[in-house]
């Protein structure tokens, strides 16, 4: 029995009642409250799935069975709860939560418990858990039904592909949280697309058309690389730099010609230099980006590997990035941080396939800077790093960002603040470990009194601050980073964030 995972899942479970009692009371009749009882049931047997390996060590994954997975790092089959809990909890907070796109996130639970465990029981809970929404599914047109279905089966296929692909990359929890949200996206687009709800043109802001442009782009764009390599002995560089640019043309232009009109290039460019405030933020995240890249070059040239303290400098980097664009311009900050993660998907990339003429340099780099958990040829802690700062931001429609919402700042506090602290205090002043874990009690200690006084700073700007309900958040979320063993990176944002839901917009 490891103590340390029954303590992970005891946190999880703390928070997932507390966020769960607060939305039974504010969910209305019909649609969310069924929403809310469906991931109340998944729960339960999420919970099942982590507990009883634990006390009947015959029923624990195999490390034959997790030969594609993370080895250092438990299953953490609970990480397939935490985007549906964030969604649901943020949807019902706002009173306005779709049907396809929660049921699709709500489906994804079972499906993921009867992939990892395809035993009797799971499998005929996981069909009578598909009958529970019935009644909300068959209102909508066969067309959206058919995209639902199609969606939900290439989850299902994925969860065994990825790890195939990227061996030693993620965890099962991981890889379904990952998958979650890449597909929910492009159910997202396609179910506005496809029904004609959704005019790129008139129904959507500068920004969004600008991040839907980038998403689509990296997304057609990685997909039809691969696909070449898979079929072709071609070499790597040529084939990356074909199937980008047939993408550029045949995608990506298309696309902003239809959201911007023959005057692409001039609304473009219009969008981003409107303000000076715009203007004085690029000038802010040109310098960091100056400095991150100085900071490797001198650490690869004068010195060795570089310890968890010293990755912690890329942590303060994304504070300085995030917090003075969500306080100057939201809309900006959000459009940039996903032009920011394509463009790191595609330097990952060329990193991979040692594509000329930055990807060997990229992979000598990289060297240096990898975590532990990176086990994989895929390095994903930088990766995770932007997409937690920013996942949050991206829960909440353009339209609804507002500097003094405490949600948006809930990658800032778990990992700019907390993460970092804990990892400062733990290393010059930890003496007394957690259970199972190298993480120490001392280093939780910094963790927590660091984000409260962050949470003081907030509220002194003007951010809603609702005392109880943030230290709740910040001590929850400090105990996970001790004892998780997943990516914390990716995990420690999400969690918070549905801890904060409970407080007032």
């Amino acid at each position: 029995m490891e103590a340390r995972a029954i303590l992970e899942t005891g946190v999880i479970t703390a928070g997932c009642i507390s966020l769960g009692t607060y939305l039974q009371d504010t969910a209305n009749e019909g649609f969310q409250f069924h929403s809310l009882g469906f991931l109340g049931c998944s729960y339960i047997l999420v919970l099942l799935h982590q507990l009883v390996p634990q006390f009947n060590p015959d029923l624990k994954r195999t490390d034959e069975s997790r030969r594609l997975y993370r080895t250092k790092a438990d299953p953490g089959i609970w990480c397939c709860a935490l985007l549906p809990l964030a969604y649901i909890g943020y949807g019902i907070k706002a009173g306005n939560l779709p049907v396809l796109e929660t049921s699709f996130l709500l489906f994804t639970i079972p499906l993921s418990l009867v992939h990892y465990n395809a035993s009797n029981l799971t499998q005929m809970t996981g069909a009578l858990q598909l009958l529970w929404l019935r009644s909300h599914l068959i209102q909508q047109d066969v067309l959206s039904l058919c995209l639902f279905g199609a969606i939900c089966i290439l989850f299902f296929m994925l969860l065994s592909k990825i790890p195939e692909l990227f061996p030693k990359s993620f965890t099962e929890g991981e890889v379904t949280l990952v998958l979650q949200l890449v597909l929910l996206v492009m159910l997202s687009l396609t179910l506005g697309v496809v029904k004609g709800e959704v005019d790129i043109q008139d129904d959507l802001l500068p920004g969004q058309k600008l991040a839907v442009v980038a998403f689509e782009g990296v997304l057609f764009g990685t997909v039809k690389f691969w696909i070449a390599r898979q079929l072709t002995n071609g070499r790597s560089t040529p084939l990356f730099y074909l199937m980008f640019c047939t993408t550029a043309l045949t995608v990506v232009l298309p696309l902003l010609f239809q959201a911007f009109g023959s005057s692409m290039l001039t609304n473009v460019l219009e969008f981003i230099l409107k303000t000076p405030t715009r203007k004085k933020l690029l000038i802010l995240w040109t310098i960091l980006i100056g400095f991150s890249v100085l900071t490797v070059y001198l650490r690869n040239t004068y010195s060795g590997q570089a310890s968890s303290n010293q990755r912690k400098i890329f942590h303060l980097v994304m504070l300085s990035v995030y917090i003075p664009g969500l306080v100057m311009d939201p809309v900006f900050l959000w459009t940039s941080s996903v032009i920011a993660l394509g463009v790191m998907v595609i330097l990952e990339v060329m990193r991979m396939n040692h594509i000329w003429p930055l990807g060997t340099t990229l992979k000598k780099n990289y060297k240096l800077f990898v975590d532990s958990q990176d086990q994989g040829e895929i390095i994903l802690t930088p990766l995770y790093l932007l997409l937690g700062m920013f996942l949050p931001m991206w829960i909440v429609p353009m339209d609804k960002l507002n500097s003094s919402d405490l949600r948006l700042y809930a990658g800032v506090l778990s990992l700019g603040v907390g993460d970092t602290m804990a990892s400062l205090g733990g290393t010059y002043f930890g003496k007394h470990q957690w259970l199972g874990s190298k993480k120490t009690i001392e280093g939780t200690m910094f963790a927590v009194i660091s984000q409260l006084a962050a949470l003081y700073g907030l509220s002194k700007l003007g951010v809603v601050v609702v005392l109880w309900q943030s230290i709740q958040a910040v001590i929850l979320t400090s105990l996970l980073e001790a004892l998780t063993s997943q990516i914390d990176n990716l995990v420690l944002p999400l969690y918070m964030f549905c801890l904060l839901s409970i407080l007032p917009s």
